[in-house]
């Protein structure tokens, strides 16, 4: 008994094509305006050079997460509370004798004014919105820089405390935006980031990727972050933020030095 088989060569090449047409998909430029802007979003911070180092070099760990959706809340979110109705009572402040009451690391709710408080659903609410809807907030204490944010668990919520910290930082920061691409889902923009640093010798400021020196007068010069980056942009270092899209916006998902 004798059987053949046919093989339809065009049909498995056709087959091929298509699996490999499914597989590339289609990548398009993304305006670098808007790209900036959303970049900007993700780069908010009260704390200048100090908070823009944080997110190049240790990226976004909790703290930086939770202090981005701290600062994307609503003001009608915010409220003032009492820090003697918080803290009175709870093991993990001691009372001064002042009218503060101060943790173990220092940081103390000032019981001579008010402080405020945002509610952990509102926070996670915002929290999801920026990274994801797979993503939650940990319910525990957020530090980022000088801004502290204690997780209360009687009140279910992250009330600001206060540091005896601070100072000025000798250096001067900052970025823009190399290139941006999308896919139906995915977002890629890839952002250069320079330092400059001070020297009180000749109180010029300067950089690695550069034998040239600036005065103050420079840097505070309304263009001279934009002339600055297009001029060094392809000696700067390169880090990646991935965005997927998800219902009606991007949110972050990853962000890696190149």
């Amino acid at each position: 008994l004798l059987a053949w088989k046919f093989i339809d060569k065009d049909s498995n090449n056709k087959n091929n094509e298509v699996n490999t047409n499914e597989k590339q998909e289609e990548t398009t430029s993304y305006d670098l305006t808007d790209a900036k802007k959303l970049i900007d979003k993700y780069l908010t911070n009260g704390v200048g050079s100090f908070g823009l180092d944080y997110y190049f070099e240790k990226g976004y760990d909790n703290d930086a997460k939770g202090y981005l959706a701290y600062q994307n809340i609503k003001k009608n979110q915010i409220k003032m509370v009492s820090c003697e109705e918080i803290y009175s009572g709870n093991s993990d402040f001691t009372y001064d004798g002042n009218g503060s009451w101060y943790n173990s690391e220092s940081l103390f709710c000032d019981g001579t004014t008010s402080t405020t408080a945002v509610s952990y659903d509102a926070l996670n609410e915002v929290y999801k919105e920026l990274f994801g809807s797979d993503e939650k907030l940990p319910k525990e204490d957020i530090k980022f820089v000088f801004s502290n944010y204690n997780y209360d668990k009687k009140t279910d919520q992250f009330v600001s405390l206060s540091c005896h910290c601070g100072g000025a930082g000798d250096t001067y920061h900052g970025y823009g935006i190399k290139s941006a691409s999308k896919t139906s889902n995915t977002l890629i923009i890839d952002v250069g980031y320079y330092v400059l640093e001070y020297n009180h010798d000749n109180n010029t400021y300067s950089s690695k990727i550069t034998d040239k020196t600036y005065t103050n007068e420079d840097i505070e010069k309304s263009n001279f972050d934009s002339e600055f980056f297009n001029e060094f942009k392809d000696k700067m270092d390169t880090y990646r933020f991935t965005f997927k899209y998800e219902v009606d916006h991007y949110v972050l998902k990853d962000m890696k030095k190149r």
